[in-house]
């Protein structure tokens, strides 16, 4: 992909990321299901240019991000846990060993989970009580961490083969 399709491509990515994780911080409802969503572009991005540009992408996002939506708190989970997280799946998943391959992706999250808990609980939120003790809290997140995974990957699928091939298709009518 050409410097300007490349550029295009991330400037077109940041932009709907930053709405997303907006909305994330006004719909409640939707949060985990935005959050998971605003970390889909990062991978679309690794796949189309390169590392170099997805890195682009992810400091622009999170800058942007960090500037232009009110409360810090709701672009946390981006800037800290998933925003990133493209890089490292990808990483991961370059091992043939698939205890590697988790145990790569299950310490990542568990790292920027606790960073995401000290900057929540220590930093922006220090009088949060929390409902459930913390170690649930940790638990769920794991488990929930598993069955995002599963999710990226079949986003990941579904644009390789049926979305990308499309696109293609379209370019080669210019």
């Amino acid at each position: 992909m050409e410097k300007n399709r490349k550029l295009a491509l991330a400037g077109i990515m940041t932009a709907f990321t930053v709405i997303i994780l907006f909305f994330a911080m006004v719909i409640p409802n939707l949060k985990l299901v935005l959050y998971g969503l605003s970390s889909l572009p990062i991978a679309v991005i690794l796949i189309e240019c390169d590392k170099k540009t997805a890195g682009l992408f992810f400091t622009a996002t999170a800058v942007l991000a960090l500037i232009l939506i009110p409360d810090k708190t709701a672009v946390l989970p981006y800037v800290v846990v998933l925003g990133f997280y493209g890089f490292i799946k990808a990483i991961a998943e370059k091992f043939t060993n698939n205890i590697v391959e988790w145990a790569i992706k299950i310490i990542y999250f568990n790292a920027t989970l606790a960073i995401y808990l000290w900057l929540v609980l220590a930093i922006f939120l220090p009088n949060i009580v929390l409902p459930i003790p913390l170690w649930v809290l940790i638990i769920g997140a794991e488990v929930g961490f598993v069955i995002y995974d599963f999710i990226y990957s079949a986003c990941i699928w579904y644009y390789e083969k049926q979305i990308r091939p499309k696109i293609k298709t379209l370019n080669s009518f210019r």
